[in-house]
């Protein structure tokens, strides 16, 4: 009986490191800033892709990601290196953590719709600004999801 009692005792402190671990603030079950950013980078290609093509698109430099090695050099000095951090993309901002928390592409000749927008992709966005673009249909209630928003620009679309 007395070896139960010690295996129960030695069990014991075992529960209570693995219980202060999970309950740590710095164990969190959300994606690291690496898939977040790739998660929004995704997002806005696929925005990106709904739109109607036109010459405007070219001016709005977001690359799709790379399959191979990003540090493989291009043969051709014409092809720029594809950007694979939405934070260097035209009009996007991120924060400290790489996450995206600002897009402003007022007046870029964007046509299409905001049903691509994935809006449950950018958790941390403050700032967006849509003005000046061809943008129609009715705005999605998913918008909803972009709780840190503070400032909303869709007019003159």
């Amino acid at each position: 009986m007395t070896s139960f009692t010690s295996a129960k005792l030695c069990f014991l402190p075992y529960c209570l490191v693995i219980f202060m671990y999970v309950s740590s603030p710095n164990w969190v079950a959300f994606p690291s800033a690496t898939s977040t950013s790739d998660t929004e980078a995704k997002a806005l290609l696929k925005w990106k892709a709904s739109f109607f093509p036109n010459q405007a698109l070219n001016n709005l430099t977001w690359y799709d990601l790379p399959t191979h090695n990003i540090n493989a050099t291009n043969s051709s000095n014409t092809n720029r290196k594809p950007r694979t951090s939405p934070c260097t993309w035209t009009g996007v901002s991120c924060n400290s953590a790489g996450s995206v928390c600002k897009i402003d592409v007022f007046n870029r000749g964007l046509q299409g719709m905001l049903h691509e927008f994935s809006f449950l992709s950018f958790p941390n966005i403050e700032y967006l600004n849509l003005t000046s673009n061809k943008l129609f249909d009715a705005i999605p209630p998913q918008i909803n999801y972009l709780s840190k928003l503070h400032h909303l620009s869709l007019s003159d679309n």
